[in-house]
C-alpha cells in the first residue's frame, strides 16, 4: 500500500522497533538481534543452517519489496502478484522433469512449497483443563528445600538478635505422576501420527505430569523406548500409561505377536493404571480387536492398577470367548480423544476411591481371543459393487464423513490432501470423520505404502453423483478454498508436508507433473524454495514415484518441530526391497489365511506370519517369478516339496499368489540359524555338532537328489539347527529354473560350507586337506577330508559316496570319544566345566582357566558374577531357542534393580559368556540371544530324561527299575538348585525344581511301597518329613509304611505332627488315620479276640522299637506269573478278576489294584487265614467260569520270609515248572512260615495239600504251597 515519501528505515531497524514495542520500551541489544536473526534462520521451514533469513515486515512499499523466502537464499524475487487475483496451482510431487529443449526453453520451473498441516486436535486447551485433577504435588523421595515460614517462625522464637539459627528444611515438592505415552506403529496408524505428535505436545505443556516418556509399540508385539529399552512396569503408584492405538494392528489379534503384546499389557495392568486412547469414534470400536462397552468405573484408591478396577456396564454384556486357561480378565478403560473422556478418566485416577465415573472399558485377557475364520463383516467389501459400497457407507457413516467422501471424489485420495480438503470444507473438522472414510472399504491401498489410497473401481463416479450439480462443477472453487487455507498458514504454522508449485523464473526443469491440489496466492509463493531433487524417471514395469512416496516420510520432514514422536518408521524410499523381492507389508494377509507379523530379514522377502486357520506360526517366503519357465519350475518344485517328508528338510505347507508375487508357507523352526553361531574364537563348530550337521545335510541333499529337487542356495544361511542338534535345510531358491548340473552345484556348496565350519579358513574351502581341517579331532580329519574333497572336486558317483561317508555312524563314535565337551550344572551352585582335551586357542596364546581335581577346565562358577550367571541360566532353560532382550531383562533384574542401560549391560554379559564358553555356543540374533548345547551335558536335561524313563517303567509294571531311575535322578542334586543365582526368573525356576524334587521323592516312596520295602520307606522319609513338615504326601506315605510294619503309635504320631504344624491332612490321610487307629485297637485286644481254627498266630522280633507284633498285612492275588513275568495285567482280565474276588471275599471295598493283580488289605490282628477256605473251595471254579488265567494267592509277610518276597516268589515259579501247564491247574496258594502253626492245627480242606518249599542256602522251608489242579467238588449243603 502506498505511503508518504521519505527515507525508509532498514529491515533490522524496523525489527528492533517492533521488539521494543513488544517489550514495553526496552530495546534489544545488538547481540540479541544477531542471535534472533540466527535463530530465525535455523528454525524457518525449509531453511538451511548457516543461511540468515530476514523476515518480511509490513512497510510502506510492501507492494514492491520482495524478500527471498526460506531456502531461496535471496537468489531472486518471487513472481509479481499483479492484481492479487492470479493464483498458482499447487501439485503433489511428480516424477522427474524432462530436460528443456534447447530451442524452446521452458519459462516455468518447479519449486518446493511446504504446505502447513491442519491440526488434528481441535481443542488442545480443553484437553489440558480436563487433566487438572491430576495436577497435584507430593513430597519428592529425594531432595529438600527451605521452609521459609517455619524458618522465620523459629528465628522469631529465638528472640531479638539471635547469634545463630538453623533453617527449617522440608521435603521438596514435585508433580505427582509420571506419564508413559505409548503409540501404536501398526500399518493403519500413519493416519494418526500427527495426532500423536500434537497429543504429546499438549501433554508436555499441560504442566500436569512430572515427565512424559514416549514409547512405540511395534506390530510384532514388542515395545521400544527412545533408547531401545522396554517400558518399565512400575508399581509405585505414581506412574500411568496412555496407549494411543486404533486396536486393529497385527499385535491385537491371535498369534505370536498378539501373545507377546497381551502379556505386556497384562503386566502393565497389574502394576499401574493403563488406558487406551482410541482415535476412532465409539461407533467403530466394535470392528476392532478391543470392543469396549459403556458403563461405570470405580477405583479403590488413587492411581490404582487396572487389576483393582471395578467395571459395571450399563447393559448386560455377553461373555466373550476365553482364550484358554489363565488369569481372569481385567478392565481396560478405552477413551476417545476428547475433553469429556479424559476428564472422567482423570477423576477416576485422582479420586480418593469409591467414586463411580462414567466411561467405557474392554475385557483384557492374558492373550488374544483366537479367531478361527475371517469375520465376514470385515471382508465383504471386496464382494460388493460400487453402488452397494457407497449405499452402505451412507447408511452407517456420520453426515460429516459422507460429505467429506464426496468432496474427496473431486480430488486425489492421498492422506495430506484428505486432511487439507477436510479442513477447508468442514466447519469443525474431526479426525474421526476422516477415519470413517479410510475404513469404509471404498478405498484400497493395495501394495502401496501406507497413507496413499485409491478409490475402488466405480466408487468415485457414484460419490460424484451424490454431490449437488453445482458443487461438481466448482472444482476450481474447491482448489481455491484449499489454497485459502494454505495462504492463511503459510509461513506462520510450523511443520507441514512438501508439495510443488509452478514458479516462473525458477530453476529449469519443467512444470510439476503431479495432480493438482490447490491454488495459492502470491503471498504464499514467497515461501516457495528451490526445486526438489530430481528422481529418476520410471522405467517400464518399475513402481511409479507416487508409489514410492510415503506419508511417513512426509510427516517426518518438519525441521521447525524437533519434538517429533521418536522413530516414526523408516523412509520407504530407503527400505525398498530389492528388485527380485516382492513388496509385502506388516499386517497384510496373504493367501487369505497368513497374517504377516514382522520381517525375519531386511528386504521383505521372508516373514514370520500367523496361520489364522491352523492357529500356528509359519514362515512366509515371497518370490518374484516372471518368466513362464520359472513359473513352471516354481509349481513343480513346490509340489514335490509339499510331498517330501524328511527330518532334515523344512516342511512346505502351502503356496499361493499375492499381489502378482508368489509365496510359500513353511513350518516355523524354533532353532538357531547356522550362520548365527559365531564367536570371537572363530566360526567353527564343535566336533560333535559338526558331525551331526554334516550327516543331516548330507541326508537332506541325498533326499532332494532322489526326488529331483534342486535347492539352489546351500550355505550356512539356509540351515537352522534345532535344539537337539538336528539341522534343517530351508530357504529354497524357487524363483528361477535351475540350469544344468545344479544338483552338483548344491553338493559343491555343501562341501565348501562344511570345510569352512571345520577350519574357519578360506584355504580349506578350496583344499580340505587333513592338515587344513585343524579344528577337528585327529581321528576325524582323514575321513572328513576325503568326503569334502569328493564333494568339491569329484565326479557325481564320488559325490554320492561322499554323502554316504558323511553319514557314517563311526564318525559320531570318534567325535564322542575324542572331542571335548562342556558340562553344565544347575542342580546346585551353577558351574560349567570342559571335559576332555582342551581345544586349540586360535590366538595361539594360553587361555586362563582354573583346574579341578580331574584336570577339568572350570569356565563358569560362582566367581563369574551373579548377573552373568542369571543370564546363562535363562539361556540354558530355553536352550537352542531365541530368548528376547526384553525377556532377559525381566528375568535377570527386578523392576527396582534394573540398570539404566540394561541392554548395554546385557550385551556385556553375553560377550563375556561367549568368550568363556568357546566358539559356536552363544548366538546373537536380531531380537535376542540363544545358547546351543546339543554336544554338551546338562544335569537338568539328564534329570528330565530320567524322570520320563521312570514314568514309562512304572507304567510298564517294572517298579524296581523305575526306582533305580529315580534314585539316579535324585543323585544329580548337589544342593539347592540354582544356588546363589539372583533375579526373578531364577527364583521361579528354583521353586519349580524344588517341587519337582519333592515329586520324585514321593514317587520313589510309592514305588518302594509297591515292592513292600516298608522299612526303607519309613527310614528314608523320616528326614524328608523333618525337611518339609507340611507336605501331606510324604507324611501319608511314611504313615503307610509304619502301619505296614505294625508300628501304629509312630504312624499316629506322624498324623498328629501334621496337625501340630498347622497342616490339613485331607480325606486320604484321614482315612488312613482311622485304619491305623482301628488296627491298634484290634492289636491291643490280643489274638483271643479272633475265634475259629484259622485265627492267625503272633510272632515278635527285635528292632528299633523293641518287640513288635507282626500279623499278616495283606493277601496278594497275582495273575502275571504264568502269563509273562513283569507284564501288566490286561484290562479285561483285571475287570473279571475284580468281580470274582469281590464276590468271593465278601469285602467289595477291600481290594486294591496293582499292576499285575489285586491286594486285599487286612487289619492287623484280623482273620486273614479265614479267607483260605473260600480261596481253596470257590476260587478255582470261579476262575474257570470266568476263563481267567492261573492265579497265585500269597499269604506272605515281608518279615516272615527267610528272603525277600520277590525272590521267594521267583522260587515258587521255579518249583512249579510245567505243573501249572497241566490241564485243570488253576490256583497256587502260598502261605508263609509265619502261619505254619495255624495250618498244622486247623482242618485243611482236602483240595489244599500244602507242601514245604525249600531253597538252596536257606535252612528249612521258606513257605508252604498248595497246587489246586482240578475243579472244586460241589459243596454239600
Amino acid at each position: 500500500m502506498p505511503t508518504e515519501s521519505g527515507p525508509l528505515p532498514s529491515p533490522v531497524a524496523r525489527l528492533a522497533a517492533v521488539l521494543t514495542d513488544a517489550a514495553r520500551g526496552t530495546a534489544p541489544t545488538p547481540t540479541e538481534l544477531a542471535e534472533l536473526l540466527w535463530l530465525a534462520g535455523r528454525c524457518a521451514p525449509g531453511g538451511h543452517p548457516g543461511t540468515p533469513v530476514v523476515p518480511h515486515l509490513p512497510g510502506p512499499d510492501d507492494g514492491d519489496e520482495r524478500t527471498g523466502g526460506p531456502g531461496t537464499g535471496g537468489d531472486g524475487p518471487p513472481p509479481e502478484p499483479g492484481t492479487g487475483r492470479e493464483r498458482a496451482v499447487v501439485h503433489l510431487p511428480g516424477p522427474a522433469p524432462r530436460p528443456p529443449v534447447a530451442d524452446r526453453p521452458d519459462p516455468v520451473g518447479r519449486a518446493a512449497l511446504l504446505v502447513p498441516a491442519p491440526p488434528m486436535l481441535a481443542r488442545p486447551l480443553a484437553l489440558q483443563r480436563a487433566l487438572r485433577p491430576l495436577a497435584r504435588k507430593v513430597p519428592a523421595p529425594h531432595g529438600r528445600e527451605l521452609d521459609e515460614e517455619a524458618t522465620a517462625d523459629r528465628i522469631a522464637r529465638l528472640g531479638p538478635g539471635p547469634r545463630s539459627w538453623l533453617p527449617v528444611l522440608r521435603p521438596a515438592r514435585e508433580r505427582w505422576l509420571r506419564l508413559h505415552l505409548v503409540h501404536d506403529t501398526g500399518p493403519t496408524m500413519p493416519l494418526w501420527r500427527p495426532l500423536v505428535r500434537e497429543l504429546r505436545t499438549v501433554l508436555e505443556r499441560s504442566g500436569v505430569f512430572r515427565t512424559v516418556e514416549v514409547y512405540r509399540a511395534d506390530a510384532d508385539g514388542t515395545v521400544r523406548g527412545p533408547r531401545g529399552g522396554p517400558v518399565p512396569a512400575l508399581a509405585d503408584g505414581r506412574t500411568v500409561t496412555l496407549l494411543v492405538s486404533d486396536c486393529v494392528g497385527p499385535q491385537w489379534w491371535d498369534g505370536p505377536a498378539g501373545v507377546r503384546w497381551y502379556g505386556t499389557l497384562r503386566r502393565w495392568a497389574d502394576r499401574m493404571p493403563v488406558a487406551v486412547l482410541q482415535p476412532l469414534p465409539e461407533r467403530l470400536w466394535r470392528a476392532t480387536a478391543l470392543p469396549a462397552a459403556p458403563g461405570r468405573l470405580s477405583s479403590p484408591a488413587p492411581a490404582a492398577p487396572n487389576s483393582a478396577l471395578l467395571f459395571t456396564p450399563y447393559d448386560p454384556v455377553a461373555p466373550d470367548a476365553v482364550p484358554g486357561p489363565g488369569p481372569a480378565p481385567v478392565a481396560l478403560p478405552v477413551l476417545e480423544v476428547g475433553p469429556g473422556w479424559l476428564g472422567h478418566w482423570s477423576a477416576l485416577i485422582a479420586g480418593p476411591g469409591g467414586t463411580r465415573e462414567p466411561g467405557a472399558a474392554a475385557r483384557l485377557h492374558h492373550r488374544p481371543v483366537p479367531v478361527a475364520t475371517d469375520d465376514p463383516a470385515r471382508d465383504d467389501a471386496r464382494n460388493l459393487s460400487a453402488t452397494d459400497l457407497v449405499a452402505r457407507f451412507r447408511a452407517t457413516a456420520s453426515p460429516e464423513a459422507f460429505r467429506l467422501a464426496g468432496h474427496l471424489a473431486l480430488g486425489t485420495p492421498r492422506l495430506p490432501v484428505m486432511r487439507l480438503v477436510q479442513a477447508a470444507t468442514e466447519a469443525r473438522p474431526s479426525p474421526q470423520h476422516l477415519a470413517e472414510v479410510v475404513l469404509s472399504g471404498m478405498l484400497t491401498g493395495g501394495a502401496r505404502p501406507s497413507g496413499w489410497y485409491a478409490f475402488r473401481p466405480g466408487v468415485r463416479e457414484v460419490l460424484l453423483r451424490s454431490l449437488p450439480r453445482s458443487t461438481r462443477s466448482r472444482t476450481e472453487a474447491l482448489l481455491a478454498r484449499v489454497g485459502a487455507l494454505i495462504d492463511a498458514g503459510a509461513g506462520t504454522v510450523p511443520g507441514g508436508f512438501p508439495m510443488e508449485v509452478a514458479v516462473p523464473g525458477a530453476a529449469a526443469g519443467g512444470a510439476p507433473g503431479g495432480p493438482p491440489v490447490a491454488t495459492v496466492g502470491a503471498d504464499s509463493l514467497r515461501y516457495a524454495g528451490r526445486p526438489p531433487a530430481p528422481r529418476p524417471a520410471p522405467d517400464e514395469g518399475s513402481p511409479r514415484p507416487s508409489d514410492l512416496l510415503s506419508w511417513e516420510a512426509v510427516e517426518t520432514a518438519e525441521p521447525a518441530e524437533p519434538a517429533a514422536v521418536p522413530d516414526p518408521g523408516p523412509d520407504p524410499q530407503e527400505d525398498q526391497p530389492p528388485s527380485h523381492a516382492p513388496y509385502f507389508d506388516t499386517g497384510v494377509v496373504v493367501g487369505g489365511r497368513y497374517r504377516l507379523e514382522h520381517p525375519i530379514r531386511p528386504g521383505g522377502g521372508l516373514w514370520l506370519a500367523g496361520d489364522r486357520v491352523g492357529s500356528r506360526t509359519v514362515v512366509v517366503q515371497a518370490f518374484s517369478v516372471d518368466e513362464p519357465e520359472d513359473a513352471a519350475h516354481f509349481e513343480r518344485t513346490v509340489r514335490l516339496l509339499r510331498e517330501l517328508r524328511d527330518p532334515n528338510i523344512v516342511r512346505v505347507l502351502d503356496s499361493g499368489r499375492h499381489g502378482g508375487a508368489r509365496f510359500i508357507a513353511m513350518e516355523h523352526l524354533d532353532g538357531i540359524p547356522l550362520n548365527a553361531l559365531a564367536a570371537p574364537q572363530g566360526f567353527v563348530l564343535p566336533a560333535r555338532l559338526f558331525v551331526s550337521v554334516a550327516a543331516g545335510l548330507a541326508a537332506a541333499l541325498d533326499a532332494l537328489g532322489r526326488h529331483g529337487v534342486v535347492h539352489g542356495s546351500v550355505g550356512t544361511h539356509s540351515v537352522v539347527v534345532l535344539p537337539d542338534g538336528t539341522p534343517r535345510l530351508t530357504l529354497f531358491e524357487l524363483d528361477r529354473a535351475p540350469g544344468p548340473d545344479r544338483w552338483r552345484e548344491d553338493l559343491r556348496r555343501l562341501g565348501s560350507a562344511l570345510a569352512f565350519l571345520a577350519s574357519s579358513s578360506s584355504t580349506a574351502e578350496a583344499h580340505p586337506t587333513p592338515r587344513n581341517l585343524n579344528r577337528l579331532p585327529q581321528p576325524l580329519r582323514v575321513p572328513v577330508s576325503e568326503a569334502l574333497t569328493a564333494l568339491l572336486h569329484g565326479s557325481a558317483d564320488d559325490s554320492v559316496q561322499a554323502l554316504n561317508g558323511l553319514r557314517n555312524p563311526e564318525l559320531r563314535g570318534h567325535a564322542r570319544r575324542s572331542a571335548p565337551y562342556l558340562r553344565y550344572r544347575l542342580l546346585g551352585p551353577v558351574q560349567v566345566w570342559r571335559t576332555g582335551a582342551p581345544p586349540p586357542d586360535p590366538a595361539g596364546g594360553p587361555r586362563p582357566v582354573r583346574l579341578t581335581r580331574n584336570s577339568e577346565q572350570v569356565l563358569v562358577d560362582s566367581a563369574t558374577g551373579g548377573e552373568r550367571l542369571a543370564v546363562l541360566v535363562q539361556l540354558l532353560l530355553r536352550h537352542g531357542r531365541t530368548v528376547t532382550h526384553d525377556r532377559l531383562v525381566e528375568e535377570v533384574w527386578g523392576p527396582a534393580e534394573r540398570p539404566a542401560h540394561a541392554s548395554a549391560v546385557l550385551s556385556e554379559h553375553v560377550s563375556r559368556l561367549r568368550r568363556a564358553l568357546g566358539p559356536c555356543t552363544v548366538a546373537r540374533l536380531p531380537d535376542g540371544y540363544a545358547l546351543h548345547i546339543s554336544p554338551d551335558q546338562v544335569d537338568l536335561l539328564d534329570l528330565d530324561s530320567l524322570a520320563a524313563e521312570a514314568r514309562n517303567l512304572r507304567g510298564d509294571g517294572d517298579p524296581a527299575r523305575a526306582s533305580r531311575a529315580i534314585r539316579t535322578a535324585l543323585q544329580l542334586w548337589q544342593g539347592t538348585a540354582l544356588d546363589g543365582v539372583p533375579g526373578p526368573g531364577a527364583a521361579a525356576h528354583r521353586a519349580r525344581l524344588t517341587a519337582l524334587r519333592l515329586e520324585l521323592l514321593t514317587t520313589l516312596a510309592e514305588l518302594d511301597l509297591e515292592q513292600r520295602r516298608f522299612a526303607d520307606v519309613a527310614d528314608d522319609l523320616a528326614a524328608r518329613v523333618r525337611e518339609h513338615p507340611e507336605h501331606v504326601g510324604l507324611r501319608a506315605l511314611r504313615m503307610r509304611a509304619l502301619y505296614e510294619l505294625g508300628r501304629h503309635d509312630e504312624a499316629l504320631e506322624v498324623y498328629d505332627g501334621l496337625r501340630a504344624v498347622g497342616g490339613r491332612p485331607g480325606p486320604v490321610m484321614d482315612a488312613l488315620h482311622r485304619e491305623v487307629a482301628d488296627a491298634r485297637e484290634a492289636a491291643a485286644d490280643g489274638p483271643g479276640a479272633d475265634s475259629g481254627p484259622w485265627a492267625p498266630g503272633t510272632r515278635t522280633r527285635e528292632g528299633n522299637g523293641g518287640p513288635a507284633r507282626h500279623p499278616v498285612s495283606s493277601v496278594a492275588f497275582d495273575v502275571s506269573f504264568d502269563i509273562a513275568p513283569r507284564a501288566p495285567l490286561a484290562p479285561a482280565v483285571r475287570e473279571s478278576l475284580h468281580r470274582v474276588l469281590a464276590g468271593l471275599t465278601r469285602r467289595p471295598g477291600g481290594l486294591r489294584s496293582t499292576p499285575t493283580g489285586y491286594v486285599m488289605a487286612v487289619p492287623p490282628g484280623g482273620p486273614a487265614l479265614a479267607l483260605l477256605p473260600a480261596v481253596v473251595l470257590e476260587l478255582p471254579g470261579a476262575l474257570a467260569a470266568a476263563e481267567l488265567p492261573p492265579l497265585l494267592v500269597s499269604f506272605l509277610h515281608e518279615d516272615s520270609l527267610a528272603d525277600s518276597p520277590a525272590r521267594s516268589e521267583s522260587a515258587l515259579r521255579s518249583v512249579l515248572g510245567d505243573r501249572l501247564r497241566d490241564a485243570g491247574a488253576r490256583v497256587l496258594v502260598a502261605v508263609s512260615r509265619f502261619h505254619e502253626e495255624s495250618l498244622a492245627t486247623a482242618p485243611v480242606p482236602p483240595q489244599a495239600v500244602f507242601r514245604p518249599l525249600y531253597r538252596r542256602g536257606v535252612r528249612g522251608p521258606v513257605c508252604s504251597y498248595a497246587l489246586l489242579t482240578g475243579p472244586p467238588p460241589a459243596r454239600s449243603r
